[in-house]
């Protein structure tokens, strides 16, 4: 029998009720590079796009005390 997987209480910013986003890092190489470094290197990364990643909604907060620009995008397009 599968196991089934939980999600964890998202505070508030589960909005599609999904723990994961899709992220589009913006503007320079150089933040390019270190946002895809930082989501590489920190947990489940899925990428299918240049630039675009999907990752659990918690790595958001990691870009943003990284200074990362970054965009969300519908993780469903």
């Amino acid at each position: 029998m599968p196991t089934e997987l939980s999600t964890p209480d998202c505070d508030g910013i589960c909005s599609s009720g999904s723990k994961y986003v899709r992220l589009k890092i913006n503007h320079s190489r150089e933040n390019k590079a270190k946002g895809f470094y930082l989501l590489m290197t920190n947990g489940n990364t899925y990428s299918d796009k240049l630039d675009e990643f999907i990752v659990e909604k918690r790595f958001i907060q990691l870009l943003k005390d990284n200074d990362i620009d970054f965009e969300e995008l519908p993780l469903n397009p």
